[in-house]
């Protein structure tokens, strides 16, 4: 085999190399920017307390998941949640790992993104922390928030709005049983973060009243 044949059959190699890398591992990737329950790669899988898991791509995938608590109370991402609880929409990337304390299990299954259901231009959300876009998720517009907590105790409510297409880190503010209330905008495309951060047991409402002009 002369030199330019042996050239042009490992550049035949590679290029073969690149395309089923590619083939088999762009399922694999998502971002921001794709955020659809057709493109992402999540797959269903179980979590417990007391346990670290790396995002391996091989028994925990990357992706955005609906997580489910079947039993105790867990803390993930620093949301507190008890059996019952959700918390959706959430986005585990690869090569990170996921912490889970507290005492119980959960089950994570493949996000849905589902629509939140508009009463009296009011969003009513309970035993549920999560990320919703604006236009899909919930109407973008002008909000007020509103915090209760059944049980009376301390709690407290990490809220943040973010732009999957900028680079800046979002408008963020806190709310507790000091503060409960606050007014915010969402435009198209935003991300709303509603986390309860709470260090007790809680049982929150949220209140998401959609204003008018």
């Amino acid at each position: 085999m002369t030199k330019n044949k042996k050239l042009l059959f490992f550049t035949l190699l590679l290029a073969i190399a690149c395309i089923l890398f590619f083939r088999f591992t762009a399922k694999e990737t998502y971002s921001d920017f794709n955020r659809t329950a057709k493109d992402n790669p999540a797959r269903s899988t179980t979590v417990m307390s007391g346990e670290t898991y790396p995002v391996d791509n091989v028994r925990f995938k990357p992706g955005y998941y609906d997580l489910t608590v079947t039993s105790g109370q867990i803390t993930i991402q620093s949301v507190r949640l008890e059996k019952g609880d959700h918390f959706v929409g959430v986005s585990f990337y690869g090569g990170n790992k996921v912490n889970v304390s507290g005492k119980g299990t959960a089950s994570l299954a493949p996000a849905q993104f589902k629509k939140l259901p508009l009463v009296n231009h009011r969003y009513l959300i309970r035993h549920q922390s999560g990320y919703y876009q604006a236009g899909k998720e919930i109407e973008a517009g002008n909000y007020q928030l509103k915090v209760t907590n059944k049980k009376g105790t301390p709690f407290y409510l990490f809220v943040q709005v973010t732009d999957p297409k900028s680079a800046n880190g979002g408008r963020s503010f806190d709310l507790s049983h000091k503060k409960s209330t606050a007014s915010f905008a969402l435009k198209k495309g935003q991300i709303l973060e509603l986390l309860n951060w709470s260090k007790e047991s809680t049982d929150l409402t949220l209140s998401l009243t959609l204003q008018h002009d």
